[in-house]
């Protein structure tokens, strides 16, 4: 049997055996003495590391039972799930500074998931895959399901109704129609003193005809079914402002609105194939 080198601190009765080769597990043999048999015996390595059992090893499946404390933190580059499907994947960034930090909650708490770092302001993203849908679903449907809050948690400026399909904005309480606005609603306004056609952009089309007519065209009223435009003649010229349609579609049956007075106004809506007026002033 060749002399072999054994790392670590030991003791020994007699002058200890040193080796520059390396220890085949398999095949060479470790000296073993026994002081209760006063006997000496010798195994392999491999056969030694096979009867530890309060050892985790480097390699293989082990169950580690207790609390384990690390004197630094760990590190890991995946999550699997018991059959061995990943199940969360960390990928780093040189030189990170900001971090998520996941907070428990005791009884009638809140889970909390927050960013934390260095820098003052740290933004979050939820980012799905291709065309995949980021959802936010309550665990039970409630008039109160889903809520924007504020950042010190005690009042909201969006809350949505699970039960009615009910949005409210501005409250926190549960909203009372499908779109509930605590507030003012305020609208785009478009300033045009020439031709123009409406864009999804566009809400109030406020015309100026001093240098002309002028004419603005809807869009069409296909695919767009409840969409609401306004158009204002703001002028006090004898110029008219009309309103026309796309694709011979019609307002109120006609194929165009004239606005031939100052302050006039005309506010469509669209059903899906034509134009409907709301409110003609």
């Amino acid at each position: 049997m060749a002399d072999k080198t054994i790392g670590g601190s030991a003791t020994s009765t007699s002058t200890p055996l040193t080796t520059t080769s390396s220890v085949d597990p398999a095949n060479d043999y470790i000296p073993l003495y026994s002081n209760a048999a006063s006997d000496a015996r010798a195994a392999t390595p491999a056969s030694i590391a096979a009867g530890l059992t309060n050892v985790v090893h480097t390699t293989g499946n082990e169950t580690v039972g207790g609390t384990k404390t690390f004197s630094s933190s760990p590190i890991i580059s995946q999550i699997n799930d018991s059959n061995g499907n990943t199940m969360l994947v960390f990928s780093t960034v040189a030189s990170a500074v900001n971090y998520l930090q996941a907070v428990n909650a005791a009884t009638g708490g809140n889970v909390v998931l927050q960013a934390l770092g260095t820098d003052t302001n740290i933004p979050v993203i939820v980012k799905s895959k291709g065309t995949g849908i980021v959802k936010l679903v309550p665990g039970s449907d409630s008039t109160q399901a889903v809520m924007i809050r504020n950042s010190a948690d005690n009042g909201a400026s969006l809350v949505a109704d699970s039960v009615n399909s009910r949005v409210g904005i501005g409250q926190s309480s549960a909203p009372t129609a499908r779109l509930y606005v605590n507030g003012s609603i305020g609208s785009a306004v478009t300033a045009k003193n020439s031709a123009y056609t409406a864009t999804a952009s566009d809400s109030m089309i406020n015309v100026d005809a001093t240098s002309g007519a002028v004419t603005i065209t809807l869009p069409t009223a296909v695919g767009i079914s409840g969409t609401v435009w306004t158009v204002r003649k703001k002028d006090s010229s004898a110029n008219a402002v009309t309103i026309a349609t796309t694709s011979s579609q019609t307002i109120n049956a006609s194929t165009t609105k004239v606005l031939s007075s100052q302050y006039n106004s005309c506010t469509v809506q669209s059903d899906g194939s034509n134009w409907m007026i709301l409110a003609n002033v």
